[in-house]
């Protein structure tokens, strides 16, 4: 594709209504003009592979050129993502179903497809979990998730109805760990934990605790917090976040302390990851939701679109760097440390 083709494809897939929307409340905040703002976003999308949204969110209005590229953007992410992740087989750790028999060792939970199931075994799930979690396999972002309540249906209807609106996947609830319940006992609170597998091992690259705000689901785009937790200690250091920027050292709604928080069974977690991050060779960059049960973590699922939002947001970036060079420097010693090997053979 030649330059000019690329910049008139780049200005075709921009939504400029909501980038002027987006400058003009912007404006205020930026104390700048937004004629100025709109012309700025462009400009930061053709040069950093932001869009209107990373804008926003990073505050790029506030960041210099080379603070502007540190940041992980979501053409940036894009990018990593296509390198790093084989499309076929990335599919099917991201789906939900796939995801179960890829990694079932590792979910510490019955599970059911009740599109192949016949009703002997819905009946024994349901006799055994009368409560459960009903998902779509193809859900994403906290949608496609149902707590059910066998008690609320008929037997004839509660297969028929959840089948006929997508749920197919059924999974035992999970028992969090009594420390991780009295953040948010609504929802199951977890660990996103990004990890990035290259040729010299495993390399975690972020780890952020996320929390409910009362909903069933505790994702960041659901209205959820997250906090960053310390990967030497598992301690969250900082106070958490939502997507408006709002800070919460302690749970609005249990009252418990968020700073300061130890994530149980940290060791665990921790080889948790590295033991599932190489099950599927072809997908090396994946963002883990990881629970917590008196017994120890379990997967919840996999992402292969691990979130470059949650983990770079203003409150957690104080000297208003992004996670590409971190990103930058894993990658340079692995090829260092291929080229040595090379070198020795």
């Amino acid at each position: 594709m030649s330059q000019l083709s690329y910049i008139l494809s780049r200005i075709r897939k921009m939504d400029t209504a909501k980038m002027r929307k987006t400058a003009h409340e912007l404006s205020g905040k930026a104390h700048k003009p937004a004629a100025y703002l709109f012309a700025d976003m462009v400009l930061c999308g053709f040069r950093y592979g932001a869009g209107y949204l990373d804008y926003r969110l990073f505050e790029f209005y506030d960041r210099t050129a080379a603070q502007r590229a540190s940041y992980l953007t979501r053409g940036k992410s894009n990018a990593m993502i296509a390198k790093y992740n084989n499309a076929e087989r990335a599919t099917l750790v991201e789906n939900k179903r796939a995801f179960c028999d890829l990694f079932g060792d590792y979910l510490g939970r019955d599970w059911l497809d009740i599109s192949t199931a016949g009703e002997a075994a819905v009946a024994v799930f349901r006799a055994k979990h009368p409560v459960f979690f009903a998902k779509t396999p193809e859900g994403m972002c906290g949608s496609g998730v149902r707590r059910i309540n066998s008690a609320d249906f008929s037997p004839a209807t509660l297969q028929q109805q959840l089948a006929a609106e997508g749920f197919t996947l059924w999974e035992e609830a999970i028992r969090q760990h009594a420390e991780m319940a009295a953040l948010c006992p609504k929802a199951v609170n977890t660990l996103r934990m990004v990890t990035l597998a290259l040729e010299d091992g495993v390399h975690l690259l972020a780890v952020f605790l996320r929390m409910g705000n009362g909903k069933d689901v505790d994702n960041l785009n659901a209205g959820g917090f997250a906090a960053p937790v310390e990967i030497e200690t598992g301690v969250v250091a900082h106070p958490a976040t939502d997507k408006n920027g709002v800070l919460y050292e302690m749970h609005p709604f249990s009252g418990k302390a968020i700073l300061g928080f130890q994530v149980p069974f940290w060791p665990e977690c921790l080889a948790l990851v590295q033991r599932a991050a190489r099950v599927e060779p072809t997908v090396r960059y994946i963002g883990w939701d990881v629970a917590l049960t008196p017994a120890g973590p379990v997967l919840v699922e996999a992402n292969t679109f691990p979130g470059h939002d949650i983990t770079q947001m203003p409150a957690h970036t104080p000297g208003k760097t992004g996670m590409l060079p971190l990103i930058q420097q894993v990658e340079a010693a692995a090829a260092a440390k291929k080229q040595e090997g090379g070198a020795a053979q």
